[in-house]
């Protein structure tokens, strides 16, 4: 091989019972050996920064599999033997080396290969580090639980790389003349723009010693009468990743010995990820494969297959793994201090380490590592034949390892995307309320807001009116305004934001009827709205605009997630809402919810002003009514006059209080009577486990505060916008950004948040609790019983509804 090594890297080309092939080293060669296996469409080469990261005393080994670099190119991979010929070379290797027992390090395809070699020779290895590990399942072709869609498994295997990007593999084009060159695919989706590597000539020359043809790279593949009309070959790496030929993962599980295991994998990974670029599935929802029959029938869980392919072992006797459910983590300082690990050998030497699925934030140095899956996805684009030059861009990660001397190595993983870069500043206009009669709830905006900007950029938090956020090589300039509650001043602040500083995008506010007001500026201005956290039903129903986008729940997501638990103890309810669009969404979607579980309403809904300090006469109306559940809408302040009256009248002696679990500041007051029950809230800090939410309640916590019940929403509304603005590659006019935020999704601290093209709804987790105490000074009142997803009807009204499409237009369908 002709390609180059960097100093301290030793190649030598070894034979073995199996295979002739290349095999790099570093380190003295009586060290603990660390074996690195690469993926699709690179090389050991790949490996070279990684290894020389090592700690001292540490031996790096890392071999061409066979068909890529150096390999024996008579070696052909067996592909119905899925990865038997790669384990059989590796220990073929190793045992011809003298080594014995090793730390594995697998990439993507060597992922696979690592998973099998657990699998066989566990009792060799001393720990597992997976970097973007394909599923144990294989890609593509299989349902959540591995079970082929076809019995053929089509969809799998070589059929899914694109011949425009072999055209160019073939035709050894190092240059950039073709998006589909290798050179071009590693600047999209590796090193990103800026950072592209002093070795890049390297690594585009590595690539491009693969083995190429229908017996190698990406090897045969046959006709299937089932969609999309490809099935697996039976040879090449990629057939060989298809779950018709992959060991069944129970051999994983069923091993005697199992090593400590950690698993890394990037934020940007678009490849091994539900909805990967190249599964077919994905190209079908997109319209570029004709025909598709639907999730239902031919889903993309490439993603999700690894939860329960890794797991099982807890209840099969695999203690010391486990996994996260986070697809998105930018780990902070004490992340990094907490988890360090040596890349390959988990701490402590000799102990279980609990596997940890971890994306991690940017670090010092880059090594060129390629996730090779998701080079083949960027190169997946359907049917590219005819006039149709739509080329499909995908993200990869990029894994990079540095090193804080003596043993203290962090392995991390870097996101690597295209670089998005602005001709002028992006304003974003954040209006809340921080001194009017919602001004506790517009504390958890201004709270939560740069910290969502912080979490989706890669910066730190700000305080302040105004603030800045890098996002690649664009600047982000959030300017955070206080409308006092008041409908004109949200108005008038609006107007200068757009008007003066030239705002992009609004975030706002916290009235429901004021947010109303906001949508008219943003439609006539032509700018875009993310609305939070208001949550009244007609911002995405009768209201609606291109323009407003959800980041907050809507009151049908309140009404359905609390119906569906009351009605299942009470028949009968009236309730109490203001005089006002949050007010009337509510009561309309608690109406229409529980009405839907076979709930009644035997009295009209009561609205009273919300300004309302004198409860009595509307308490005293309602105490009259013959129904057991008493149903609050309401917001702010007036909770408490309201309760007092309902109380001091007697109303709560034969009517259960059911309403939503409110803020931390409000629930001592307005739940004291209710210790022991259960309802429903839209957020609280101790509720979901995922990253994002560690963040949010570390960064808080440095202000000295606990996530509050919007602080969720400010965060995603933050998040929301930076994932936008990523899609556009830095364009914030309004077409571009409506584009982008129809059917978007990302992750935040309350989980997946996916945004409906039809309406805009945001949806969401939202979250059933019992409560406990209202005295910890942590605010720890709850006891976590179960996450909903409530999928309200699409309540588009005129012009507008026809955008409804297939969605249920009401509760009952």
């Amino acid at each position: 091989m002709s390609v180059p090594t960097m100093p301290g890297v030793t190649a030598e080309r070894i034979t073995t019972s199996r295979i002739t092939t290349r095999v790099l080293f570093t380190g003295p060669e009586d060290g603990v050996p660390v074996v690195f296996l690469q993926g699709n469409m690179s090389s050991a080469t790949w490996w070279e920064e990684t290894m020389l990261a090592l700690p001292a005393g540490y031996r790096g080994i890392a071999p061409d599999l066979r068909g890529f670099g150096g390999a024996d190119p008579e070696a052909k991979v067996d592909a119905t033997r899925g990865m038997g010929d790669y384990v059989d070379d590796v220990m073929a290797l190793l045992d011809q080396l003298g080594v014995d027992r090793f730390h594995l390090i697998g990439m993507s395809l060597g992922g696979n290969v690592a998973w099998h070699l657990m699998a066989d020779y566990g009792d060799r290895i001393m720990s597992v580090t997976q970097s973007g590990p394909g599923s144990p399942y294989g890609f593509c072709g299989t349902r959540l639980d591995g079970t082929p869609i076809y019995d053929d498994f089509a969809g799998s295997g070589a059929g899914l790389s694109n011949q425009l990007l072999i055209e160019q593999l073939v035709a050894k084009n190092d240059g950039i003349d073709s998006p589909f060159t290798a050179r071009n695919a590693f600047r999209l989706l590796v090193w990103g723009p800026g950072v592209i590597p002093e070795r890049e000539d390297d690594f585009v020359a590595a690539c491009l010693e693969m083995q190429l043809g229908d017996q190698a790279y990406p090897g045969d593949f046959v006709e299937s009468p089932n969609w999309p009309g490809f099935a697996p070959g039976v040879w090449g790496s990629i057939n060989a990743l298809s779950p018709k030929h992959l060991k069944n993962p129970e051999a994983i599980l069923a091993a005697d010995a199992k090593p400590p295991v950690l698993w890394v994998r990037g934020d940007g990974d678009l490849a091994v990820t539900d909805g990967a670029a190249s599964d077919p599935a994905t190209q079908g929802a997109m319209g570029r494969k004709p025909d598709y029959p639907g999730p239902e029938v031919y889903p993309a869980p490439a993603d999700d297959q690894s939860d329960p392919g890794l797991s099982r072992p807890l209840r099969r006797g695999w203690r010391q793994l486990r996994r996260g459910r986070d697809r998105r983590l930018r780990a902070r300082a004490q992340h990094d201090q907490a988890r360090r690990v040596q890349p390959g050998v988990p701490r402590p030497f000799g102990k279980s380490n609990p596997m940890r699925r971890r994306r991690m934030k940017k670090t010092m140095r880059l090594l060129a590592v390629l996730l090779a899956f998701a080079l083949v996805a960027s190169a997946c684009g359907g049917d590219d034949s005819g006039g149709d030059d739509t080329t499909t861009t995908t993200v990869a990660a990029t894994t990079t390892t540095t090193s804080g001397g003596g043993d203290d190595t962090t392995t991390t993983t870097e996101a690597m995307m295209d670089g998005i870069s602005c001709d002028e500043p992006i304003v974003v206009g954040v209006i809340t309320d921080l001194t009017g009669n919602l001004a506790i709830y517009g504390a958890h905006m201004n709270r939560a807001v740069p910290i969502g900007f912080a979490w989706a950029t890669g910066n730190e938090p700000q305080t302040g009116e105004d603030q800045t956020y890098m996002l690649d090589e664009c600047e982000i300039n959030v300017k955070i305004r206080d409308d006092n509650g008041v409908a004109d001043t949200t108005t008038t602040v609006a107007r200068e934001l757009i008007e003066v500083d030239g705002a992009d995008i609004l975030i706002g506010t916290v009235s429901s009827g004021n947010t109303a007001g906001l949508q008219g500026l943003a439609r006539d201005n032509d700018v875009i709205l993310i609305a939070a956290p208001a949550a009244a039903t007609d911002i995405t129903g009768k209201d609606f605009d291109p323009n407003t986008f959800r980041a907050s729940r809507s009151n049908y997501q309140d009404g359905i997630a609390i119906c569906d638990s009351l009605t299942k103890q009470y028949d009968t309810f009236v309730q109490i809402a203001p005089d006002y669009s949050f007010g009337y969404g509510g009561a309309e979607a608690y109406r229409g919810a529980c009405t839907a579980n076979g709930g009644t309403f035997p009295a009209d809904d009561i609205f009273a002003p919300a300004d309302t300090q004198d409860f009595t006469p509307y308490m005293e109306t309602i105490k009259d009514v013959e129904a057991e559940a008493l149903l609050v809408t309401w917001a702010g302040g007036g909770f408490v006059p309201l309760l007092q009256a309902a109380t001091d009248l007697g109303v709560l002696e034969d009517k259960v209080l059911a309403s939503p679990f409110v803020d931390n500041v409000v629930m001592p007051i307005f739940f004291g009577n209710a210790i022991g029950s259960t309802s429903t809230i839209l957020y609280h800090y101790t509720a979901p486990d995922n990253a994002a939410n560690d963040y949010l309640i570390a960064e808080a916590a440095k202000q000295g505060a606990f996530p509050d019940l919007f602080d969720a929403d400010g965060m995603n509304a933050a998040i929301m916008t930076v994932e936008a603005l990523r899609a556009t590659e830095g364009a914030a006019d309004a077409d571009s950004l409506r584009s982008a935020l129809e059917g978007l999704s990302f992750e935040g601290p309350k989980g997946l948040i996916e945004v409906r093209p039809e309406d805009h709804v945001a949806v969401q987790d939202m979250y059933i609790v019992t409560l406990l105490n209202l005295d910890d000074p942590e605010f720890k009142y709850f006891e976590y019983v179960e996450t909903v997803r409530p999928n309200p009807p699409c309540l588009l009204e005129g012009d507008f509804a026809s955008r409804c499409g297939s969605l249920p237009t009401s509760l009952g369908g």
